[in-house]
């Protein structure tokens, strides 16, 4: 065979269409054929996940979101701003319950209906811390009641009773009744604490009836 000197086959020519893709591609380090090494997925993966961020993506929230109206591509961490825009409904409640009434705490009295000679008497009487300082009442000028309430609004530690005749002018103890520690109750009956008592006077037979109740007063 005749030999020639030898030559190198040119070079193919590349449509400019071709040319200007491979420039593109280059630069965008995107490839739609999905096999370049600059995105590592296939054309299908690569198109859903964009499909997926896009259509599922939300404007960021926070303090560096204003003025922007950037789109996050990428599947984000759990924000620290979960409903931007919309004000914490706490200092609201706060507000609200600071605006609403308090109503005072009830307080405890002591109520005793005394009846004698026909006639009823009302004696009520709040807690003391001294007992010693309470007056007795007089009873149609026969009789003497006095009831003590010793505690405080919050406790009361005991309730003590006393009644008398007078002889001459001068009292003479003829009952006392003490109850520790008693509970006080909304709207008790008028008896609730001490029952119904009955006590007569020597000589003369007079008769005293009370009753008492430990309740819980609106001030």
């Amino acid at each position: 065979m005749p030999r020639g000197p030898m030559t190198r086959p040119g070079t193919p020519n590349r449509s400019p269409r071709a040319t200007t893709w491979g420039l593109s591609r280059k630069h965008s380090g995107v490839s739609i054929a999905g096999l370049g090494p600059e995105t590592g997925l296939q054309p299908a993966q690569l198109h859903a996940r964009q499909v997926l961020n896009v259509a599922g993506a939300t404007p960021a929230c926070g303090p560096t979101a204003a003025g922007t109206n950037a789109v996050r591509l990428e599947p984000e961490p759990q924000r620290l701003y979960p409903r931007c825009g919309v004000p914490s409904a706490l200092p609201l409640v706060a507000l609200t319950l600071w605006a609403l009434p308090i109503s005072p705490a009830a307080a405890p009295r002591l109520r005793c209906e005394v009846d004698q000679g026909g006639k009823t008497q009302i004696i009520e009487v709040a807690p003391v811390s001294d007992p010693y300082g309470v007056q007795g009442t007089d009873i149609n000028g026969r009789f003497r009641f006095k009831a003590v309430l010793v505690g405080d609004a919050d406790r009361i530690d005991y309730v003590a009773l006393y009644t008398s005749y007078l002889s001459d002018g001068r009292p003479v103890l003829l009952h006392e009744a003490k109850y520790q520690a008693p509970e006080a109750r909304l709207d008790p009956p008028p008896a609730a604490l001490t029952g119904r008592q009955y006590l007569y006077a020597p000589g003369l037979e007079r008769e005293l009836q009370y009753g008492c109740a430990l309740a819980e007063v609106a001030p």
